[in-house]
């Protein structure tokens, strides 16, 4: 349910988004390249964030893919000045398209995000310039061989007269050795059949969850003021408080829409670090309570909640 609700989120943002890229670039006629440049960075950095969110939190891979795509088809046209980023952008967008896993796509396009925005703005790398080679040492001249003084003639001393050998003592004739007594030999036990290996049990690997998307954060944004605010509360369907579940919170005024997701344990839920502002809500009742669906998308959805800074309780009373 999450991932189709995900679908959807991308789909309804990434409408808003791109349009908002597309206009938040196009500058007064008076604008120099620099402030241009400056703008592509910072929506594709929202934009990026936007997806990490559906990537990270709603698994919606396909969703991710769909939103760091077209933004970048939106602001390549904007960057005629600058040709090898937008030749940046085709690698990425060609590389992306011959995968057939949908979090490779959206992972290709993350790391084509984060080389577009690191080119505009000054930051990536280039090739360094070789050193020139030194000039090398000469060889110095050898020093003469020495030549060696022949060797004085060797002492030669008389050889002592050998002394006479000691005569070789004859050994006396053993005495008669017994025989040996034959050795007892038991009969052997016959081998005890072997028990058959039991088959080890295996048990089939699950398959392996690809790695979360970073958040991109440049060195010249603002801190954020504290954590945020934090609401808190009960969900109740038919008079009874929901035992299990999943409650999303999607800005509706910020800058960058912001998703956050926060369990539901025995009726209640925290979400913490909201920024203050309007939100819409959507609920997923899990496994074991179906839910209408009404309340499982953002475009049907009619819970909604204004988060003040601080603390807030908001309680939903799902009919």
């Amino acid at each position: 349910m999450m991932r189709r609700f995900g679908r959807t989120l991308a789909a309804a943002v990434l409408t808003a988004m791109v349009g908002g890229v597309a206009l938040a670039a196009d500058p007064p006629a008076s604008a120099d390249a620099k402030a241009l440049d400056k703008l592509v960075v910072d929506s594709l950095r929202d934009v990026h964030n936007l997806g990490a969110d559906l990537y990270n939190v709603a698994k919606d891979y396909a969703g991710a893919y769909r939103v760091y795509e077209g933004a970048l088809r939106a602001v390549k046209p904007l960057l005629g000045h600058r040709p090898a980023v937008q030749k940046t952008i085709d690698d990425g967008l060609a590389a992306a398209g011959k995968e057939t896993d949908l979090a490779r796509r959206a992972f290709l396009l993350h790391d084509t995000i984060e080389k577009v925005r690191a080119d505009l703005k000054g930051t990536g790398t280039t090739p360094k310039k070789p050193k020139p080679d030194e000039p090398k040492k000469t060889d110095e001249p050898k020093k003469p061989v020495e030549t060696k003084k022949p060797d004085e003639a060797k002492k030669t001393e008389p050889k002592k007269p050998d002394e006479p050998k000691k005569p070789v003592e004859t050994k006396k004739p053993d005495d008669a050795k017994k025989p040996d007594e034959p050795k007892k030999t038991e009969p052997k036990k016959p081998d005890e059949p072997k028990k058959p290996d039991e088959p080890k049990k295996t048990e089939p690997k699950k398959p392996d969850e690809p790695a979360p998307l970073p958040k991109l954060k440049d060195s010249t944004e603002p801190a954020a003021k504290g954590n945020g605010a934090s609401v808190s509360g009960v969900v109740t369907f038919e008079g009874k408080a929901l035992a299990a579940g999943e409650v999303t919170f999607i800005s509706l005024d910020q800058k960058a829409p912001k998703v956050i997701t926060v369990t539901i344990k025995d009726g209640k839920y925290t979400a913490k670090g909201l920024p203050p502002g309007k939100y819409k809500v959507v609920v997923d009742g899990g496994k074991d309570v179906k839910l209408p669906a009404k309340f499982s998308t953002a475009d049907t959805s009619s819970l909604t909640v204004e988060v003040k800074a601080g603390t807030n309780t908001s309680d939903f009373d799902l009919k």
